[in-house]
């Protein structure tokens, strides 16, 4: 018996055919792992090449936008989604702030630039 996830795919599955495996099933999953990085375009790539073309990604955003804030490279998030917006496949960004965002000028100018990014 595996832990967490685990049990939704078959023993012996390398980790190389689970989201295709798991699209199968599915019509969404949300990616959580951009939270801690960006992407490759690769990566990207491999995400879209194995699904079906109606599977949307809710992708979590990178951790440099929401929790660091200092000098944030909006244009390099959304390059890394591109692949994701031009195969109709990005359902949408989860854009999780800590506790410590509230509601101010200078954060909500911040959103807007998040937003046009």
């Amino acid at each position: 018996m595996r832990i967490g996830w685990a049990p939704v795919y078959p023993n012996g599955l390398a980790k190389s055919d689970q989201l295709g495996f798991y699209a199968r099933e599915f019509t969404t999953v949300e990616i959580n792992s951009t939270f801690y990085r960006v992407p490759d375009e690769r990566m990207v790539e491999g995400w879209i090449r194995k699904t079906p073309a109606d599977f949307l990604f809710s992708i979590k955003a990178y951790q440099g936008l929401t929790h660091e804030r200092k000098n944030p490279d909006f244009a390099q998030f959304a390059r890394a989604m591109r692949p994701l917006v031009e195969s109709g496949k990005l359902g949408c960004v989860l854009a999780q702030f800590p506790n410590s965002f509230h509601a101010s000028i200078p954060n909500r100018e911040f959103l807007r630039g998040l937003r046009n990014g």
